[in-house]
């Protein structure tokens, strides 16, 4: 009886949860549609104003950029659009598209480490060409490259996505001369530079030489901000083999997205149903990939646990440690939505510190956690 009563109040902050989240991730205003080919030709045209500019991991301009931190500085100065700050997120972000539907102004992603996840993004140009900023190889920085002559990007090559509305036929062809991709128009600045929106709503003119002001710090850009709600539940009891409700919990996390390193901190709500406590892990995290997440840390209970009718202590470290996996996200508005699933061990000890038994130690630490997760990049709300 009690079980179902907080399955019932679980549940209720599920549904909760789920119903708040399109107002907490409010859908921004549609781009319109009739201002794609202008708007698609600012951030092709800005985007060449640095060509032969170097590159540099984790920069973000005016005098040097990675990838990603290129395709942001671009949209962000030429149509004032923030995009997310790694290659992997902007893959996330986008729309995806074929290779022979791309547009000026749509982006191409690459396979380019052995991890085998999104490492590289450029700006598509057109004419087989993308504009790119290169860490390795013959030319590096910002450059254009032919994807279809170049055996290496088109080797690396692993789908296109798009951000901006598609243009007609009529307009494509009518507006193709003003995307040119001659090295020789790279020290030329491109019209109509206005479009980074001021918090009053009036437009201000952003050139190259302001990006380094009007951009956050790049270590800050690069922070992932998310937040879960799960239920907990295994397939045991001390006494059967059937599915047991353990519970709800919460989380809050930050993650440092970097291309090849994704470290975070986050902190636990848990009420455990079986033990009868609130505890409150604070866990250390590693990102692996784009689907992955280890983590460990120690565990603050409130409250003295019970489990098959006798007090236990809870371990404060090791307190807590686990693997969470989570599905593709789903892009609304600036924020990110998807499902995930975890497996986590929480430590309990008799009163005097010696372990439970085998059995009684898997029961009671073992839990599964299956919900939603929230995430928001900080560059989209800076």
């Amino acid at each position: 009886m009690i079980k179902q009563k907080y399955f019932a109040i679980s549940s209720f902050f599920l549904i909760l949860f789920v119903l708040l989240i399109p107002r907490v991730c409010a859908q921004p205003a549609a781009l319109p549609k009739e201002n794609a080919a202008e708007m698609r030709s600012q951030f092709v045209e800005y985007g060449k104003v640095f060509l032969g500019k170097p590159y540099k991991a984790g920069g973000i301009g005016p005098d040097s950029f990675d990838c990603s931190g290129f395709v942001y500085a671009s949209a962000k100065g030429s149509i004032g659009i923030d995009l997310p700050r790694t290659s992997r997120a902007l893959y996330s972000y986008t729309s995806r598209i074929e290779l022979s539907d791309l547009q000026a102004g749509d982006l191409v992603f690459f396979k380019t480490t052995s991890s085998g996840t999104i490492s590289h993004v450029g700006i598509w140009l057109g004419n087989d060409e993308f504009i790119h900023s290169a860490s390795d190889g013959p030319r590096t920085g910002i450059i254009i490259t032919n994807l279809k002559t170049d055996k290496y990007w088109n080797k690396c090559y692993a789908g296109a996505g798009k951000f901006l509305p598609s243009v007609s036929k009529e307009v494509k062809n009518e507006s193709a001369s003003s995307v040119k991709t001659d090295d020789a128009d790279s020290g030329s600045s491109p019209k109509n530079l206005q479009k980074s929106e001021k918090s009053d709503g009036e437009l201000e003119l952003v050139t190259p030489d302001m990006l380094a002001s009007k951009n956050q710090d790049s270590f800050l850009s690069k922070i992932v901000l998310d937040a879960s709600l799960g239920i907990g539940w295994n397939f045991f009891t001390p006494n059967s083999v059937r599915l047991n409700f353990r519970g709800v919990d919460s989380m809050i996390h930050a993650c440092y997205n970097g291309e090849n390193f994704r470290p975070g901190l986050g902190t636990y709500i848990r009420y455990d149903s079986d033990t009868k406590v609130m505890q409150f892990p604070v866990v250390l995290t590693l990102t692996l990939g784009d689907y992955t997440r280890i983590f460990m840390g120690p565990v603050i209970t409130a409250g003295t646990p019970e489990y098959d009718g006798e007090e236990i202590k809870s371990s404060f470290f090791p307190g807590i440690m686990g693997v969470a996996w989570n599905t593709p996200s789903l892009k609304v508005g600036k924020c990110g939505i998807s499902i995930f699933q975890d497996i986590h061990y929480t430590v309990f000890n008799k009163m005097d510190g010696t372990a439970l038994r085998a059995r009684n130690s898997v029961t009671s630490g073992l839990v599964f956690s299956s919900g939603i997760r929230v995430s928001l990049p900080i560059s989209n709300i800076l």
